[in-house]
């Protein structure tokens, strides 16, 4: 059973009240976004504070992957514990959270494991996942599992249209060829195309209409134009990301719905599938990484494509 997130802080206040909160929980959800919101109410509500605040509370303690490869690393949950074994400085709790425990390498997760078996006084630890099929079992065993889950939002015409790709690809019926594939990745890459055209189209409509608005007005300087196409810029760019940002996250619904599915496999084709999924969804991953870091758009792309689909000899 999944829980709105609006329910699922308040079963936590409820639970609270009642003086039953465990000392470790597991937050996941689909997207990454929902479970730090969640933890924010989460968090706020353990040490008595307002959302807004928290990043900057004293007795909240966050990790996150850092490393190049994307890993939380043993320094990381060892100065984490050296934080925690310290007396509160403001409440008479301690918050300690791990964003994306997934990324957990095994000697940070060997080491956390030690802090779960025996949790310093007065602390409270919260992890968060959009794959917990990844964590160690023996972490999964002494947390409380919290599956989220967001009301349904309608998908825009272009991430339906990249659903359609990786559903296509997916589909154990039709062949993945180099040919299919490189198909697939061009009409992916033309729905960033599209986003970024549309909304440059819009930042030169305003800038123009601005012109026009002004032509006779002599108090506003070349200046004052060049700032401003400066800022629409900015603002198209921002939209393009975000929008790109969209349509990632769709693919990435389609991977989640189908490791749902996994069960309805054979038994000793589940893992072997289930292994499949999660490299998929860990190389979407690492795409969105590649493009946030400015690699060249069609050939990161490309790359993933042929990695994520193309059959490989066992």
């Amino acid at each position: 059973m999944s829980f709105l997130l609006e329910d699922a802080i308040e079963r936590i206040r409820k639970t609270r009240a009642k003086g039953r909160l465990a000392h470790a929980y597991l937050v996941t959800a689909a997207e990454e976004s929902t479970n730090e919101q969640f933890i924010k109410n989460f968090a706020s509500l353990l040490l008595s504070t307002n959302v807004d605040k928290i990043q900057n509370h004293p007795d909240y303690h966050e990790v996150r992957p850092e490393s190049k490869s994307r890993r939380i690393l043993i320094e990381q949950i060892r100065e984490l514990e050296m934080s925690l074994h310290q007396t509160p400085t403001l409440n008479s709790t301690k918050v300690a959270v791990i964003f994306d425990a997934d990324r957990l390498n095994e000697a940070a997760a060997n080491a956390f494991l030690k802090t779960l078996e025996e949790p310093p006084e007065q602390t409270k630890i919260l992890l968060t996942s959009t794959l917990p099929t990844a964590i160690l079992k023996t972490i999964l065993s002494r947390c409380v599992h919290l599956p989220l889950r967001t009301k349904r939002r309608n998908y825009s015409a272009r991430e339906l249209a990249a659903r359609e790709i990786a559903i296509s690809l997916l589909d154990p019926s039709s062949q993945c060829t180099i040919e299919r594939i490189f198909a697939a990745a061009q009409r992916f890459h033309n729905l960033f195309t599209e986003i970024r055209e549309v909304e440059e189209v819009q930042a030169q409509q305003i800038l123009k209409s601005e012109r026009e608005r002004y032509r006779e007005t002599t108090d506003v300087s070349q200046k004052w134009f060049d700032d401003l196409e400066a800022k629409l810029v900015a603002i198209a760019s921002a939209h393009t990301l975000m929008e790109r940002s969209l349509i990632l996250d769709a693919v990435t619904s389609v991977f989640a719905e189908e490791l749902l599915q996994v069960t309805n496999y054979a038994p000793h084709l589940r893992q072997k599938k289930r292994a499949e999924i999660l490299k998929k969804i860990e190389l979407l991953r690492l795409l969105r990484v590649a493009l946030e870091r400015g690699v060249h758009e069609s050939l990161a792309i490309e790359t993933y494509f042929l990695e994520a689909f193309l059959p490989h000899s066992d």
